[in-house]
């Protein structure tokens, strides 16, 4: 049966940390003067192994695709990000039809052709040529297109909002922070309680072997030998190395989550996945029961870890 953890930790000061989440929302509305309308920027963020970005966006404005990618790629380290850029044009402008003469002409030839062809005596109405792709097409008076200062409209717009996305991944990532801390703090505990109980797994042996010479044998006990038996126990069963890097895991760990400026996901991974090694081996080696205990109580912690460290960017 596992022993408590240490009751400090429970209520350990939170450290000043610097954890990020891959979770958060942004958005921001660009408006691009009279007769353009407005962009709305939207980015959207959660945890995924990499940098992954998604673009939506609407047909005319593609090519800022690429603008959009560069600004991100500097603020943001890893996670799956839905980006979207969407043209309103509720703005009331004038608007003008045109008629493509020309491909209504073409149209309208071919459909006769079409009627002689297949014997069909069949009306060609104006609504059916009009259906054609291309010879209706309605156009603003005024000119939408974009030019090289609406990019820098853009890039303003798409920074307001990567602005309120990392606030929101910080102000998640302070929570996991704590959190993470707290669970370290809780290992180096574990780790701590399993030094102390070297000493009494050998003197437990000793007294064990003493009592099974005495049952097997009147024989009287060999001091000498018995020390040696304890010994080799000791020896098999010494984990001092292993408790010696997990605080020193720990205290990387710890030191991670102050990073500047801010810390690696992947590197906290890293050591998540060292203390699991050193608990392993410990509990290989250890036959007490009570350590194994705590060993599978220290791994319990560090799946715990490892379910935060999924968010961390």
């Amino acid at each position: 049966m596992a022993s408590d953890v240490d009751p400090t930790t429970k209520n350990m000061k939170p450290l000043r940390t610097n954890v990020m989440s891959m979770t958060g929302y942004g958005a921001a509305t660009i408006d691009l003067g009279e007769g353009k309308g407005r962009l709305q920027v939207t980015v959207r963020s959660v945890n995924h192994r990499n940098l992954d970005l998604r673009f939506r966006l609407a047909t005319d404005i593609g090519a800022l695709e690429m603008v959009m990618r560069k600004s991100i790629q500097e603020r943001l380290r890893r996670g799956h990000v839905d980006v979207s850029l969407q043209r309103d044009r509720s703005v009331q402008t004038e608007s003008v039809v045109r008629v493509d003469e020309g491909l209504a002409k073409q149209l309208g030839s071919a459909l006769e052709r079409l009627n002689d062809v297949s014997g069909v005596d069949a009306v060609i109405d104006p609504v059916t040529v009009a259906r054609f792709p291309g010879v209706l097409t309605v156009e603003s008076t005024h000119d939408t297109t974009l030019d090289e200062g609406h990019e820098e409209q853009l890039r303003a717009g798409l920074a307001q909002a990567l602005d309120a996305l990392v606030t929101m991944r910080a102000a998640e990532g302070s929570g996991i922070a704590d959190e993470l801390a707290m669970r370290v703090a809780t290992i180096q505990s574990l780790g701590k309680q399993i030094e102390e109980s070297g000493p009494q797994l050998v003197a437990a042996h000793r007294e064990r072997l003493r009592e099974r010479i005495a049952e097997l044998t009147e024989q009287p006990l060999d001091e000498g030998r018995l020390e040696h038996e304890v010994a080799l126990l000791a020896d098999k069963a010494d984990v001092a190395e292993e408790l010696s890097r997990i605080q020193s895991h720990c205290d990387q760990f710890t030191a991670e989550l102050a990073n500047e400026p801010s810390a690696s996901g992947k590197k906290l991974e890293f050591i998540t996945q060292e203390l699991l090694r050193e608990l392993n081996t410990i509990g290989s080696k250890s036959p007490d029961t009570q350590i194994r205990a705590l060993v599978i109580e220290g791994k319990s912690e560090l799946e715990r870890i490892r379910e935060q460290l999924a968010n961390v960017e």
